[in-house]
């Protein structure tokens, strides 16, 4: 919810510079209006689904408050984040950190394989 702002304002500009005679090409070409948003304007608009996708799982898995607002009641329902913090009396400094590093090995995977991808996305908008 709290990332919708970024996406939605990314998927305006985007499509705003999205220049109109490739949606009028694909109606005289015999587009619906279907077959434009599928075959034509979803593949155009991967690369910032893609980032934006990409901000907003690194946003919200390193959400914190709102994870432990959610799961005060239900402790079987806590994230890895909340966990750690509610047991970080109990274990020794060397588990916390062996916590910490697998509760980030899965978002260091998600970036080392859309790395390129994310890169030439950020940089593709800008003035050369």
């Amino acid at each position: 919810i709290f990332t919708l702002p970024n996406t939605t304002w990314a998927l305006v500009v985007f499509f705003q510079a999205m220049p109109a005679d490739i949606e009028q090409a694909a109606y005289v070409d015999g587009a619906s209006t279907l077959q434009l948003i599928t075959r034509i304007l979803l593949p155009l608009a991967a690369p910032v689904l893609l980032t934006t996708g990409l901000l907003t799982f690194v946003g919200v898995w390193s959400e914190y408050l709102l994870a432990q607002a959610f799961t005060a009641i239900n402790p079987e329902a806590r994230t890895i984040t909340v966990a750690i913090k509610f047991l970080a009396g109990q274990l020794t400094d060397g588990e916390l950190m062996a916590a910490a590093v697998i509760l980030s090995v899965p978002l260091l995977m998600i970036i080392y394989v859309t790395q390129r991808q994310f890169i030439r996305n950020t940089t593709e908008g800008a003035v050369k």
